[in-house]
């Protein structure tokens, strides 16, 4: 477990720099004194094995302290934001305990312990060394708790067990060449997945963790040496936007991307401003990675990662020869057993050992992946998913219209941009931006397009024509974007 790797750093390295925050230092020893400490006061919370504790702090560091301290004790930890919509707070009800910064929706409040500034100072004030050893975890035993929207648009609830988090970890490990001259900027919350993840590789492998938080991502590469950094296609574009012309390329930097597809001109783009190598993820938090690619490079596919198993299929549910399009599917010894509590989810995805993820691919040889995009409705802006049915009935609560209908379409940097359609507005075009806008208030997205239709493509039943959205969409004229 990631706590014995802490403890043996500590012994046989103990002066090493595990984690730089905001430019400061804390040893391998620090962080093990911190986390035997915060394993103690966990106990008196009531936290220990076979409980489930709920973690929200906004401070990076002091959230992950309480995740290696929750699996020193033997608990399964979730991760969750305070200011999280009220439609995915539902995942509280599996917590025993509920931890925070902030208090939690009043129906949790039972269970709530809150992380006050007096709790810190008494738990900064216990032994330095935890009198109980840690708790040791059975391959089965669940270890985490993620949430993944990525069939559904809906948010569902994952197990992942010790067995899972280990080979996931492990994943990272070799293909990122972790050393232990690595450094990962984390930039991401712990609420994602490959966050975690990668996190706990860097730290296992005797690497440092920064987290720069007043930073921007090129200044804390420059500041810090970082080695290794995972973002988002969309985070990406937004630094190699307000990058200055002057920066200075580092020496060595591998940039990961998931969670949407990476277009070729924007790894050629990193690639010229501050990388020495960029990969593309595909994969989910039901899977894990199935997939690396290397946008720049001309073949334009991906290669199967060990372990995993692929295959493409028909439209009669039986594999695909190479060369041929269809949907993907894939096993390995590491995908989740299914959505808690959501039979019906699960068994649309998860069939005979196999995982179904609702994307479309190409195999052009038995390693060789090209995945060509969603085969479903859901729309994946750089790396969130939503589900098209849910904004469009908002939209027409809050959006004064005749109909409304939601897609997205690549930019010139091949990221999906949100286009928002709607029929007979009842307010002018400035109010219209705006008012789009604002319904979308709640999600990080980047540019909205709004665009007036005569009519939103629909089939007999009501539903919308997606492809026939996209292409009127297209060729509409979009408003101008509301003044700030």
């Amino acid at each position: 477990m990631t706590v014995e790797y802490l403890e043996f750093h500590s012994v046989e390295r103990p002066h090493a720099a595990a984690v730089i925050l905001n430019g400061a230092p804390i040893t391998f020893a620090q962080l093990a004194t911190d986390v035997a400490r915060a394993a103690q006061g966990l106990r008196r919370l009531g936290v220990g094995r076979g409980t489930t504790v709920a973690i929200e702090h906004p401070d990076v560091f002091t959230h992950w302290v309480l995740l290696l301290a929750a699996e020193r004790v033997g608990a399964c930890s979730l991760s969750w934001i305070a200011d999280e919509t009220r439609g995915e707070m539902p995942f509280l009800a599996r917590a025993d305990v509920v931890l925070s910064r902030q208090p939690p929706p009043a129906e949790w409040m039972s269970r709530h312990r809150a992380i006050s500034d007096e709790w810190m100072r008494e738990v900064a004030a216990l032994p330095e060394i935890d009198p109980e050893p840690a708790v040791e975890w059975a391959p089965e035993q669940r270890l985490r708790l993620l949430r993944s929207a990525g069939t559904s648009g809906i948010s569902m609830q994952l197990p992942i067990t010790r067995r899972l988090h280990d080979a996931r970890v492990a994943t990272w490990t070799w293909l990122a060449g972790l050393t232990r001259r690595s450094r990962l900027l984390v930039n991401l919350p712990f609420t994602v997945g490959g966050s975690h993840s990668s996190a706990t590789a860097v730290l296992r492998i005797g690497g440092t963790v920064v987290i720069e938080p007043t930073l921007r991502v090129y200044e804390a590469v420059a500041a810090r040496g970082i080695t290794l950094a995972v973002l988002p296609p969309l985070q990406l574009k937004r630094m190699l936007d307000a990058m200055p012309p002057e920066f200075a390329k580092p020496a060595e930097l591998s940039v990961f991307c998931f969670g949407a597809p990476l277009s070729r001109s924007l790894a050629e783009r990193t690639l010229a401003r501050i990388a020495t190598d960029v990969i593309d993820l595909y994969g989910s938090n039901e899977s894990g990675f199935i997939s690396a690619r290397r946008p720049a490079r001309e073949e334009g596919f991906g290669h199967v990662l060990p372990g995993n198993e692929v295959e493409i299929l028909g439209g009669d549910g039986r594999a695909l020869p190479f060369g041929h399009a269809g949907r993907i599917r894939v096993r390995s010894d590491w995908l989740v057993s299914g959505y808690l509590g959501d039979a019906e989810a699960s068994a649309r995805v998860f069939r005979d050992g196999w995982f179904y993820p609702t994307d479309a691919a190409i195999l052009h040889g038995p390693q060789a992946l090209q995945v060509l995009g969603r085969a479903d409705e859901v729309i994946n802006i750089g790396w969130v998913k939503l589900a098209p049915e849910s904004v469009e009935a908002q939209l027409l609560r809050q959006v004064p219209a005749g109909d409304a209908g939601v897609c997205s379409l690549p930019n010139r940097d091949g990221i999906e941009e949100v286009c928002v359609a709607v029929t007979s507005p009842r307010v002018d075009d400035r109010e219209l931006a705006r008012l789009v806008t604002a319904a979308f208030a709640g999600l990080q997205f980047g540019r909205i397009h709004v665009v007036v239709l005569e009519r939103i493509p629909r089939d007999e039943g009501g539903r919308i024509l997606r492809t026939a959205l996209k292409e009127a969409v297209a060729s509409a004229a979009p408003l101008p974007p509301p003044q700030t």
